[in-house]
């Protein structure tokens, strides 16, 4: 039985257009296919497509670091206490920036839509519970992230991003 996944997304920048969504949302629904197997209920992620300046704003706010990033997962950690959502489970929000996802894409010479559709599969696993912290955690979330890849016809990120 397929999961039944409600991905809702604010756009609070003009910049990103309906495309960029569909490739957002591609790789979400991928990336959970894949890792949640057992989950009977619906899944709900919400998303926000904004600037540079919003993300900075966000991530000096949760993380102390004054500077944007290209995304950022806030966890809801719903999967530890599942009995507390009877119906829809929220997993989490994903906040991206449109600026610095784009600065990184054409510095890598990919495809916006590659880049980001990769975010989201990143991201999405950061709400499912998957960190980078060690060396074993990143090595799993990375061969994650690269069978989601390869399931959508996306290459390794990887190479190019170690290169940087």
């Amino acid at each position: 039985m397929p999961l039944k996944i409600n991905i809702d997304v604010d756009t609070a920048s003009k910049r990103w257009n309906a495309a960029d969504i569909r490739a957002i949302k591609r790789g979400i629904n991928t990336i959970l296919e894949q890792e949640i197997h057992k989950i009977k209920r619906k899944i709900q992620v919400s998303v926000l497509l904004t600037t540079n300046e919003e993300v900075q704003t966000l991530n000096k706010k949760w993380r102390d670091k004054n500077k944007p990033t290209n995304i950022l997962s806030f966890p809801s950690n719903a999967l530890q206490n599942l009995s507390d959502y009877p119906a829809e489970l929220p997993l989490g929000d994903l906040v991206l920036a449109f600026e610095t996802c784009a600065d990184e894409a054409k510095a890598m010479n990919i495809k916006f839509a590659h880049h980001i559709t990769h975010l989201a599969i990143h991201g999405t696993l950061h709400l499912l519970g998957h960190d980078h912290e060690t060396d074993a955690a990143h090595e799993a979330m990375m061969k994650s992230e690269l069978e989601a890849m390869a399931q959508l016809g996306l290459a390794n990120p990887y190479p190019i991003m170690d290169n940087r």
